[in-house]
């Protein structure tokens, strides 16, 4: 009969219905918000939403990368390009109006066209590493968690940075097992198409590059017998790729700024972690720490330090800046991102315990990846729904389930040891992503929303851990 039933389906067929399923259960999700969120919630807006419409207004209207709402339009650097890029040519496809501005809901339409790419290349890629009910099983997973469905009505870049990185990844993997010239300028393209997404994934080129200088290749495993002019060789084209994608925009940076780097997120990401390590009171740490765990229940205890607005307390840290105060003394954005660094450097070396406990409770957060966002975000018209499934539903999604799944991956992993070789590409990204977001994300908000696109890798080790059980199970009967 097969696991589910799943591996009696053809390829073409199997395709075919995670497809449909993709598409249907993005329009029962968003349906089903829009008739029980209260009027006041706009479906898809958070809060970096309205900054995302209005740089890809003004793109269209030719007043460059500027998200000013009004003359004179500064050009900016604090977002990457490629997100309100998309946006932009969505809007310019459906039609665009001036004076209306961006239609949101243009965007999420082509959002849920997109999404069941995720589902696609997470079965892809995981045939390149596992067994074909392997990657079956994890493709229906990806197709049954809400989170991966919702996440294409919300106008934020992982929508579209995460099948990008999927992509990626893919094609990473199939140019170490083919050994082709072509698939490392490819993959070279796609990180270098992630980094002008979320520059987060830059610096996994160095990731990369070891694994081709290590001599990582066909079969998905190492071998010194290629020669070093070889790998020497794969290292340049895929840093070609890389190249033809960022640079371009490093140097518009770096002439418009005076900053040669793709964003200016770090020297605020860290001024941010700094000051709150340097000014919590006990009782704010207290306040912080029951947010962790519930931010309804934070907000009715400390309401006067979580605000109305729940989900973006921490930005208030980020309006304490003294960007102000440094754009007078004639500092660039990008000159300002670099003294914003080495004063949140200080502060955080002043208060080393502190800021690592901090960072430590924001990077759980990590673990609540897998509650839908809507579940954080909307508040249901329904009282019932309000305080009682709501509730449920985001203690199960949460902690529980995160805790489950990342268990059943390491599980899967270790069950599979023997083979663990052609794994190393799917696992260094995902333990990058962990090291970048523990040292380097401030807001327990933006680790959850980063940490979003590698959570598909979870559920491939977590089918690996299944698939043995059944597997097992099948044996003893």
């Amino acid at each position: 009969m097969g696991l589910f039933n799943i591996s009696s389906l053809t390829t073409k067929k199997f395709i075919a219905y995670i497809f449909i399923f993709s598409i249907v259960r993005c329009v029962i999700l968003f349906l089903l918000l829009e008739v029980m969120a209260t009027p006041d919630i706009q479906a898809g807006y958070a809060p970096d939403s309205k900054m995302y419409e209005t740089l890809a207004k003004n793109i269209i209207s030719g007043r460059g990368f500027s998200s000013d709402t009004n003359p004179p339009f500064l050009p900016m650097m604090l977002k990457e390009p490629v997100y309100p890029v998309f946006i932009a040519l969505i809007s310019s496809i459906f039609g665009f109006s001036a004076l209306n501005g961006i239609n949101g809901v243009n965007i999420i339409i082509a959002q849920i066209l997109i999404n069941p790419a995720t589902v696609l290349l997470v079965y892809f890629i995981a045939r390149e590493i596992c067994h074909e009910n392997t990657a079956r099983l994890a493709a229906l997973s990806i197709c049954l968690i809400p989170t991966f469905g919702e996440l294409s009505f919300f106008i934020l870049a992982e929508t579209l940075y995460t099948p990008i990185l999927l992509f990626f990844m893919y094609v990473l993997l199939k140019a170490f097992n083919s050994g082709l010239p072509a698939y490392y300028f490819y993959s070279g393209l796609l990180l270098g198409l992630c980094a002008v997404t979320r520059v987060i994934s830059l610096y996994f080129c160095a990731v990369v590059l070891l694994f081709i200088a290590f001599g990582y290749g066909k079969g998905l495993l190492f071998s010194f017998r290629f020669r070093l002019r070889q790998r020497f060789k794969k290292m340049l084209i895929f840093l070609i790729g890389v190249s033809l994608l960022v640079l371009p925009w490093i140097i518009r940076n770096g002439l418009i700024f005076r900053s040669y780097q793709v964003t200016t997120k770090g020297g605020l990401t860290m001024w941010v972690r700094g000051t709150i390590a340097e000014s919590f009171t006990p009782e704010e740490f207290k306040a912080y720490l029951l947010y962790m765990f519930s931010g309804r229940l934070a907000q009715k205890k400390y309401p006067d330090f979580i605000g109305k607005d729940l989900g973006s307390f921490e930005y208030r840290f980020v309006n304490y800046a003294p960007i102000k105060e440094l754009n007078k003394k004639g500092l660039s954005e990008g000159e300002v991102d670099a003294v914003l660094a080495k004063e949140g450097i200080r502060k955080a070396l002043r208060h080393p315990f502190k800021t690592m406990i901090f960072s430590s409770i924001g990077y759980l957060q990590v673990y609540k990846s897998f509650v839908p966002g809507s579940l954080l975000i909307y508040t249901p018209r329904n009282r019932i729904l309000r305080e009682y499934i709501y509730p449920g539903i985001r203690l199960i999604f949460g902690f529980p389930f995160g805790f489950m799944v990342i268990f059943m991956s390491i599980a899967g992993i270790y069950l599979h040891r023997g083979e663990i070789i052609k794994y190393l590409p799917v696992i260094s990204l995902i333990v990058y992503y962990h090291f970048m977001l523990f040292f380097i994300t401030a807001s327990p908000g933006g680790v959850q929303s980063f940490i979003t696109p590698v959570t598909p890798f979870y559920f491939i080790f977590a089918a690996l851990f299944i698939s043995v059980k059944t597997d097992r199970g099948m044996l003893r009967a």
